[in-house]
């Protein structure tokens, strides 16, 4: 029977023909094994021509490669959100058609989706047809709503019994077919390399493989690289039998673990791409929990075991781990609902944590816009508090207004006026014209403030001029100050966000906020701000392992309370040592050995810990400024400058102590640290005119 037919015939009544299913997947199981042996040579061939194709082929990607590469497709029917039948020679473009599997689930697909977005509307002229097919939604309706939020100029079908998905052999998504003029499949794969792997996102897209494959057929050229392996969520056409019990089951051991580590974000309206609140939810994403569970990829922790103890440290023990994976392998037993342990109860992200409302709130006076292509966007916010006299601070609170773009925030004060002037110097509030981009309050400041302060210029609160007063990541408490204390905020003082905003393919808003507890009582111990940073100007391009030192002394005792590392993309290890006056014993205080600027934060140690004055700081990092480096902003690499901009590098790390004593905000470390930059930046400058 040919597949157009039996697809038909299943639509009409897929009851009568499931079997014929079955036999189908028997059928192209029997020819891949005959195939693997007949087609070795042919693949063998053909690697001489690939370009940039990872050693390993997953098997059902090889399996499709050799059944249907270079074969012609047959007449395959689609059925809209309102029923509507299409079969593919209906819907397919003169000169080639693009077929698309995706998941409006699953983060990587969504990331991706605007290139196809793009491709649709460059490529509409020249008759090339993109069809889109979901699998993995629960109603028409919501596909419809889906394809309305992101804008999605190209049909998008409903296939929830997996009858497009099981022609093609797709297994992940995103994945795209390319299927030339004469209806031959000539590529089928990922749409660009922007993901090294599900945890690892590329920071540049060196090949935008399904573009230049589509680029070849136009032509009437060969496709160089015909396959490639393909990055995202995992699309399962057969459906597994849900085990009702075993040896680890759902509700008596998994869900008291994931109520524990996971569902603070994983739940709707918080940070995490898709919920974990349900049997359902962890029973369709068990496989890809048990991936990042086993790697330690989440729950997100980058410290090793090495540093001191510190708060907030969410990983899972051993024993949950095994449990996870145990709960896997057996099959995700579901397990009896009278098992479960009572719902987990969560605080909103949106709600102040106080029994008393903030004294001041500072919101964006307008929504800021977030376009869905490109990098990561990195947005100050600078909002004036129009005090007249000193104000205490004793608490701040960071609210995401939209947890499914906002990654982190940092917020600092600032006594010198600089920040607000850059921000109506380099701030851009008028939308591009087709409303389709970033703007609004704020300005893009990359990593870094967005320029160079020159401490020389500061004439305001000379002696009080700005640092930082706390940092958000999500499922992470307000900062509250230490006993005694308050952050001491000057006259004429502005208050400043930085948010790191993740695009997620679609038009974004937000209107995050920052609330202030104050009081009245002066604080009697003191909060001193130290930077700490390494002695590099310099990274020499193709060096894969750079390590950087620098130190500093403490001029007064403290008692450390957190401390936050910093780097750019191309760090890889941080350490933080400390050494007690008159030894040169290097006292380990905390260590990251898998550095991602991703989640960078600020830690704080469950004991504060006390250093007398005269203690020695170190800071260490090592960067990767190498090509193989899948972080680095140049490929290939260039020489990486001391600096601000994203594309800079830097290897600093900020320590917070209580002191008895007030003194200038600004240390001679921050001065140091600043002449540095520009210096650096006059380097680059005369590096770059030659």
């Amino acid at each position: 029977m040919p597949e157009s037919e039996l697809v038909v015939k299943t639509l009409l009544g897929f009851d009568r023909v499931k079997d014929e299913v079955n036999k189908m997947r028997i059928i192209f199981a029997i020819v891949s094994m005959v195939g693997l042996v007949l087609g070795m040579s042919v693949i063998l061939a053909q690697e001489k021509k690939e370009q940039n194709v990872p050693e390993q082929i997953g098997s059902n990607q090889t399996l499709s490669a050799l059944i249907k590469l270079n074969k012609k497709i047959e007449n395959i029917t689609f059925v809209s959100v309102t029923g509507e039948k299409k079969t593919i020679e209906e819907l397919r473009g003169v000169n080639a058609t693009i077929v698309a599997f995706l998941n409006f689930q699953c983060p990587i697909s969504n990331n991706q989706t605007p290139e196809l977005i793009e491709l649709a509307q460059k490529y509409k002229e020249k008759k090339v047809n993109i069809i889109g097919v979901c699998c993995d939604v629960e109603s028409p309706k919501e596909l419809a709503n889906h394809i309305q939020e992101f804008k999605i100029n190209f049909p998008v079908f409903y296939d929830p019994e997996h009858f497009v998905s099981t022609a093609f052999l797709a297994d992940i998504t995103p994945q795209v077919y390319l299927i030339d003029s004469a209806m031959t499949l000539r590529y089928f794969g990922r749409i660009n390399d922007q993901h090294e792997d599900r945890a690892t996102r590329n920071l540049i897209v060196k090949n935008h493989d399904l573009k230049e494959a589509l680029s070849s057929v136009l032509a009437n050229k060969e496709v160089l690289a015909q396959y490639t392996v393909s990055v995202g969520c995992p699309l399962d056409r057969v459906k597994k039998p849900i085990i009702e019990d075993g040896k680890v089951t759902y509700y008596r051991d998994v869900l008291p673990i994931l109520q524990k580590n996971c569902q603070e974000c994983h739940r709707p309206g918080e940070a995490g791409p898709f919920s974990l609140l349900t049997f359902k939810d962890a029973y369709n994403w068990a496989e890809l929990i048990q991936e990042n569970v086993v790697s330690g990829v989440m729950p997100p922790w980058k410290p090793t075991a090495k540093s001191v103890p510190l708060k907030h440290d969410p990983r899972m023990s051993k024993q949950e781990i095994e449990t996870i994976n145990k709960w896997v392998e057996g099959g995700s037993a579901r397990g009896d609902k009278k098992d479960a342990p009572p719902p987990a109860k969560f605080r909103s992200s949106k709600d102040w944590n106080d029994e008393n409302p903030p004294d001041i709130i500072l919101e964006s006076p307008e929504d800021f816009h977030l376009g869905p292509l490109g990098e990561d966007h990195y947005r100050t916010i600078v909002m004036p508090l129009n005090n007249k006299e000193e104000l205490y601070v004793r608490k701040v609170q960071f609210i995401p207004d939209n947890s499914k773009i906002v990654h982190h925030s940092v917020y600092l004060y600032d006594g010198t006026g600089m920040v607000m002037d850059a921000q109506k110097r380099l701030g851009n509030l008028t939308p591009p014209a087709n409303g389709i981009g970033d703007w609004g309050p704020g300005y893009n400041s990359g990593m870094g403030l967005g320029f160079i302060p020159n401490p020389a210029k500061v004439t305001r609160n000379q002696d009080n001029p700005g640092s930082y007063l706390g940092g958000w990541v999500p499922a992470r408490d307000p900062f509250t100050a230490p006993p005694d204390t308050a952050y001491i905020l000057p006259p004429q003082c502005d208050v400043f966000m930085q948010i790191h905003f993740h695009r997620n393919g679609k038009q974004e808003v937000d209107r995050s906020k920052l609330g202030l507890w104050l009081t009245k009582k002066p604080p009697t111990k003191f909060i001193k701000n130290y930077v700490v940073s390494t002695t590099f100007t310099t990274i020499p391009a193709g060096v894969k392992k750079f390590k950087t030192t620098g130190s500093s002394v403490l001029d007064e005792d403290i008692k450390l309370f957190t401390f936050a590392p910093h780097a750019h993309f191309r760090g890889t290890e941080s350490r933080l040592y400390y050494s007690l006056p008159g030894s040169t014993e290097k006292v380990l205080l905390f260590e990251i050995k898998k550095w991602d600027f991703n989640w960078q934060q600020s830690y704080y140690p469950i004991e504060y810990v006390a250093l007398p004055k005269g203690t020695t700081i170190h800071n260490e990092w090592i960067f990767d400024n190498s090509s193989g480096n899948p972080q680095n902003p140049f490929h290939p690499a260039k020489t990486a400058f001391l600096g601000l901009n994203t594309t800079d590098e830097m290897g600093t790390c900020a320590i917070v102590g209580v002191v008895d004593v007030r003194g200038r905000e600004d240390s001679k470390d921050r001065y140091e640290f600043f002449k540095r930059i520009l210096e650096a930046e006059a380097l680059k400058k005369i590096s770059a005119a030659k």
